[in-house]
């Protein structure tokens, strides 16, 4: 529904509305059956959602238009990302995007650092245990995550946001399924704004000494 996209951004854009109103209206959104139809059957014209409020420190890293920004900002997921990520992440349910708002407090953040890319991304990352019956998954702080290491409902999902380079609109850009490993060495060729989780990469096995090598070969009897 246009309208109540809309409306919901009006409110996340008005310096009258306190953030707790917001987020509200943000909250009710998501969990709207619209917005359900808009993850499932993406409309072909072009609505953008506002799916959290980013805030101000990670704003302030993003992009240098944002250095004097006091608040939270919207985050919008358009009605073409919402196409792609259909197309791309379709084991994503509707109801996991209800988790985004929660992510901007619970969550590794990276200011990405791959070299084709410009310097206006920042992903997050979060930990969550699937249900078996398939409603929302249960977003999970640093101490949980590492209670349920061993449980194979445990996983981790990536948000990835960019700004325009004027700083009007920032946007989702993916959200999906992402190895504990890949959060490690993303975290490590970019730049940390937040350390959640206490992964560490792990060190590479060093090939064995040719002393030990020598010591692993079968003898060989020569006779003469």
């Amino acid at each position: 529904d246009l309208k109540e996209a809309e409306e919901v951004g009006k409110v996340c854009v008005d310096v009258g509305v306190s953030k707790e109103d917001k987020k509200e209206a943000i909250n009710k959104l998501l969990n709207g059956v619209n917005f359900k139809d808009f993850i499932e059957n993406p409309p072909s014209e072009r609505i953008l959602v506002t799916v959290a409020l980013v805030p101000a420190k990670f704003l302030r890293v993003m992009n240098p238009v944002f250095i004097n920004q006091k608040g939270p900002l919207p985050m919008l997921l358009s009605s073409e990302t919402s196409v792609k990520q259909k197309s791309h992440h379709p084991d994503l349910c509707a109801n996991w995007y209800t988790l985004i708002p929660q992510m901007m407090k619970l969550s590794e953040v990276v200011k990405d650092g791959r070299a084709h890319y410009d310097t206006f991304h920042v992903c997050f990352y979060s930990a969550i245990l699937v249900q078996e019956d398939g409603s929302t998954p249960q977003m999970l702080t640093c101490t949980e995550t590492l209670k349920e290491e061993k449980n194979p409902r445990l996983k981790f999902i990536k948000l990835a946001i960019k700004s325009t380079q004027n700083g009007e609109e920032i946007y989702c850009l993916s959200f999906h399924l992402v190895k504990k490993k890949r959060i490690v060495s993303e975290r490590d060729r970019g730049v940390s704004l937040r350390t959640f989780f206490p992964f560490k990469k792990e060190p590479k096995k060093k090939p064995p000494r040719r002393k030990d090598l020598a010591s692993t070969q079968p003898s060989t009897l020569v006779i003469t």
